[in-house]
């Protein structure tokens, strides 16, 4: 049991890396949390309520850096072929100091569909194009 318990986790985290996220042990025991790593901050994705503090089908996002810039996430609905159509959602840490995280943007989603979350800095409302970054979530 608890060598297909640890493998299991090695495989979850192997395909995580591959997806360029970072998970917490949440998301890693499938429990629909995780921790993405942004330029400037990172991302939280919650698929499933987590306590009494943490909703499901929400994200935020908070800033770490003391740089200026905001960090900024959007949630967009894909259609069959995986392409972005509808934003559902967006927040962003812009004019709070760095070490703040955003409330919690939550969502009444369909249970196990793919999204996209996109995130990027910003400056005094001007995205910075090389920070984008883009990032399958799962509700």
């Amino acid at each position: 049991m608890q060598s297909t318990r640890l493998t299991a986790l090695f495989v979850a985290g192997v395909a995580t890396a591959l997806c360029a996220v970072t998970a917490t042990s949440a998301s890693a025991a499938g429990l629909g949390y995780q921790v993405i790593d942004v330029p400037g901050g990172e991302a939280h994705w919650a698929a499933d309520p987590h306590g009494v503090t943490v909703p499901g089908d929400s994200f935020r996002v908070c800033d770490k850096k003391s740089d200026s810039k905001a960090v900024q996430a959007t949630l967009y609905s894909l259609d069959s072929f995986g392409h972005e159509v509808d934003a559902i959602g967006s927040i962003s840490t812009a004019g709070h100091e760095a070490g703040y995280c955003s409330a919690w943007s939550t969502h009444d989603l369909p249970e196990n569909k793919k999204w996209h979350l996109d995130t990027w800095l910003e400056k005094n409302n001007v995205l910075d194009p090389d920070t984008i970054r883009f990032h399958t979530v799962t509700s």
